[in-house]
């Protein structure tokens, strides 16, 4: 099985739509394969939290009024053709002309619901278009560390704390951001990430005494604003105005934790409490 193959049984599995026979071959590789249980794990976490995202939308009840009056005409001019079909007394085939009449009925009321349909799916795409744009980087950020169950990567470049990482930073991608010092946690190296649909900024790894690892990415203010895919922060705008303060909030029962130094936003996620994560922040 490829990859590109492994991946549609793990999505329809998590759907629920996958065969008996398929799901135990799946099932059995998982067992075997720790790779394939995380990215199972995964696809769950990513469609859990994408379901709480998207709400569906009803159809608009100007729509079914619309429909509705189309389909009373509809109604009307078939029994016009109908009385027409009674009162004419040469028809070649007299037997045949209301079933020929119901079937143009039947086709015009197919075809007024279907461009209805459309209409209501042309609504929904839009309205969840827009709800999956205003996925925040918080929302992004827990989805990169579940997509790797928390794990530590490989960093990108061999330094040795946070001021070389600074350096090497602004040397090769000419990044201006601060690398922070976390109490309690050792500094374990920076990754240059693609974090949404191309859009590349630092991803800082943090490790823990109780091997809890910190997940952190930094955003250049600017370069987030000129990209019109990214919506930062949401509700952490309003919420943080001094340097000391944080924004907290929960994605799919992990605490995020959203700061701005500067004209650098940060965010973060790791097992503990945001307020624990938090309180290791310098001030």
């Amino acid at each position: 099985m490829d990859t590109k193959q492994l991946y549609e049984h793990i999505s329809a599995y998590v759907d629920g739509e996958l065969g008996n026979t398929d799901t135990e071959k799946l099932l059995d590789l998982a067992s075997r394969d720790k790779s394939v249980q995380k990215a199972i794990e995964s696809e769950r976490k990513i469609k859990k939290l994408l379901k709480s995202r998207l709400h569906r939308v009803g159809a608009p009840s100007e729509f079914k009024q619309r429909i509705n009056s189309l389909i009373a005409a509809e109604q009307l001019k078939m029994q016009s053709v109908q009385m027409n079909n009674q009162s004419s007394s040469q028809s070649s085939n007299p037997v045949d002309r209301p079933s020929s009449s119901r079937n143009r009925f039947l086709f015009s009321v197919a075809a007024i619901v279907l461009v209805g349909l459309f209409l209501v799916l042309v609504q929904q795409f839009n309205s969840n278009s827009n709800t999956f744009n205003a996925l925040t980087v918080e929302d992004l950020t827990y989805q990169h560390y579940a997509n790797h169950s928390g794990q530590m990567l490989p960093s990108e470049f061999e330094i040795i704390n946070t001021t070389d990482a600074q350096m090497k930073l602004k040397e090769v991608y000419g990044c201006n951001i601060t690398v922070p010092e976390l109490q309690g946690a050792r500094f374990a190296g920076v990754i240059y990430a693609d974090f949404h649909d191309g859009f590349h900024t630092p991803m800082l790894k943090y490790e823990v005494s109780d091997g809890d690892n910190i997940y952190m990415f930094a955003f250049e203010s600017h370069l987030l604003e000129e990209n019109p895919k990214l919506i930062a922060y949401g509700k952490a705008t309003d919420a943080i105005i001094n340097h000391d303060d944080v924004f907290i909030t929960k994605v799919n029962n992990y605490d995020v934790v959203s700061w701005k130094w500067g004209e650098v936003w940060y965010t973060a996620v790791s097992e503990h409490s945001g307020d624990v994560l938090a309180a290791m922040l310098p001030h």
